[in-house]
């Protein structure tokens, strides 16, 4: 199975997770894949988890500070990020990662 494939599976459902351990343990595979992966796979997880209000917190936060062209998906649709958060990347980023950040629906 590719790693795009086997990291999809593994994201794609979360209500198959019997307890807080495994979802623990399935955020940090995910975690050590994205950390090895190339630009294109932490795209296409971005892309898959940027609506997903059960995405991973830590896995949307490893992603949005990435390069913006990865963030920007996480960064304009997120259910998962606060406001801390999106203010942390603010300072911390690019002017493309602020103007994702700027492009939000339902920014504070």
């Amino acid at each position: 199975m590719e790693t795009a494939a086997l990291l999809e599976m593994l994201l794609s459902r979360p209500q198959a997770f019997r307890n807080e351990t495994d979802r623990r343990i399935v955020t940090q595979v995910a975690l050590d894949i994205v950390r090895d992966a190339d630009m294109a796979l932490r795209r296409r997880v971005a892309e898959a988890l940027a609506t997903r209000a059960d995405a991973p917190l830590e896995l949307v936060l490893r992603l949005v500070h990435d390069d913006a062209a990865i963030a920007r998906p996480l960064l304009r649709e997120s259910p998962v990020l606060r406001d801390a958060d999106l203010i942390e990347v603010a300072q911390h980023r690019t002017f493309r990662h602020r103007l994702a950040i700027a492009m939000r629906r339902d920014i504070s």
